[in-house]
């Protein structure tokens, strides 16, 4: 028989060991624990969050404590998250917090911390809330401000805003499934008919589509109808160019709630008969 082997649970490098600090190995929490001379907790590795027999709340993965300012670093499960310490530790809902999922940073809480260095920038919560439906009027919304608090930023973008899925996906053009009759034409250097959301959260319909059969005044035919992720909360009318034969004139594109996009043909139009699209539409969701 296996005699029951005895072992140290908890090891400790004493204070000198390190430079002011000391390092306790502690196998009951499953945890490693760096402190101060002042059982101020700097640092730790843990594989869940607890509190520590000094009274520190600490979280789980990698993560660093500061004491001036009252931050902490956590690298967790894919995460990397830079908030406030609350009392005694990390608070998670703390004001101010920045996680980082995979490359995408979402802004938590309102920011109430202001850095000391006076060129510095805050990115903070103005309005709405985390964890909403992406682009919903409840949905989070910040600004830039400089160390001072009262100072907005004017940012300089290398490139051009994108609108994307939480995950970073970049939204792309679409091209429409066509109601019969109507075809995506490009002429040169020209846009065939495509639609998207941009950065501002308008939607955007550009390029010519053909009718290839003719249209009586005031047919108004539905060209094609708008997924549901696409629709405006409410409708708009706005004139397009219209080309039939040898002739131009002006129509409008009426599109609606429930996603239909409409020409208000005025005349009557032979086949062939091309309408060039450029418009922007609020969707809504930013009030």
């Amino acid at each position: 028989m296996q005699a029951d082997v005895v072992y140290q649970s908890t090891f400790t490098l004493p204070t000198g060991a390190t430079t002011g600090l000391r390092i306790v190995l502690n196998a009951d929490l499953g945890a490693i624990f760096m402190y101060d001379s002042t059982n101020f907790l700097v640092a730790s590795i843990a594989v869940a969050a607890g509190i520590d027999p000094y009274g520190n709340n600490y979280v789980a993965g990698f993560t660093s404590y500061s004491f001036s300012p009252t931050t902490f670093t956590q690298i967790d499960d894919g995460f990397l998250r830079v908030g406030q310490r609350g009392v005694g530790g990390p608070d998670l809902a703390e004001a101010g917090e920045v996680v980082s999922a995979f490359g995408g940073v979402t802004l938590y809480t309102s920011g109430t911390q202001t850095p000391t260095s006076p060129d510095a920038v805050v990115m903070e919560l103005i309005s709405g809330a985390d964890n909403q439906t992406l682009g919903s009027a409840s949905g989070p919304v910040s600004q830039l401000r400089d160390a001072d608090g009262l100072s907005a930023i004017n940012a300089s973008v290398a490139g051009a805003w994108v609108r994307s899925t939480l995950v970073g996906t970049i939204e792309k053009w679409v091209f429409p499934g066509l109601n019969a009759g109507f075809t995506r034409v490009g002429f040169a250097n020209e846009f065939g008919l495509q639609y998207r959301i941009d950065a501002e959260d308008n939607l955007i319909i550009v390029g010519s589509v053909s009718d290839t059969v003719g249209r009586a005044a005031n047919a108004n035919p539905t060209i094609f109808t708008l997924p549901a992720a696409f629709r405006p909360q409410a409708g708009l009318r706005t004139p397009i160019y219209q080309s039939s034969g040898a002739s131009g004139s002006i129509a409008f594109a009426v599109v609606q709630a429930g996603g239909a996009v409409i020409v208000l043909n005025p005349t009557a139009t032979a086949a062939n008969a091309v309408w060039e699209f450029a418009l922007q539409i609020p969707m809504g969701n930013i009030l």
